[in-house]
């Protein structure tokens, strides 16, 4: 197997597009809100995923997932939204877990509750502390 190596496809019972959007938004959102500039980072940031550069209208999905998930983090649900992502397969959680690292340095900076929620969600989703040192690493580096 390659550098890229392939993997056998099965067709999920979940949406990946949606779950990796939901990971992002979370991130952003998890320091209390999510503003325009934020939207358009967000956006520009899902272009780069080939299963999400093809959702239809990512804007306005963006704009209408964002207010339900900043009230769901303020009214103490967030760890319902979480559990979706406990039975998904581990290459899925990991590209979550990107997703979200770069959803929250997407404006620059990754304030502390935006650090808290990564942790939290890289345990929930049971990904080990390396691969997620590795995955801030590189994101890191891009950002710069």
């Amino acid at each position: 197997m390659g550098m890229f190596g392939g993997s056998s496809k099965q067709k999920a019972s979940y949406d990946e597009a949606d779950l990796l959007l939901t990971a992002a938004l979370l991130a952003v959102a998890s320091d209390g809100g999510i503003d325009e500039q934020e939207q358009a980072a967000l956006v520009n940031l899902c272009f780069s995923y080939p299963k999400l550069k093809n959702a239809m209208d990512i804007g306005e999905k963006i704009k209408e997932n964002s207010e339900r998930l900043v009230k769901a983090m303020q009214n103490d649900t967030l760890e319902v939204i979480l559990k979706e992502f406990t039975s998904i397969d581990e290459s899925l959680k990991k590209q979550c877990l990107m997703i979200a690292m770069e959803g929250a340095l997407a404006n620059g900076e990754v304030v502390e509750k935006e650090e808290q929620f990564l942790e939290n969600f890289k345990n929930i989703m049971q990904l080990d502390d390396d691969y997620a040192a590795k995955m801030s690493e590189i994101i890191t580096l891009r950002y710069q």
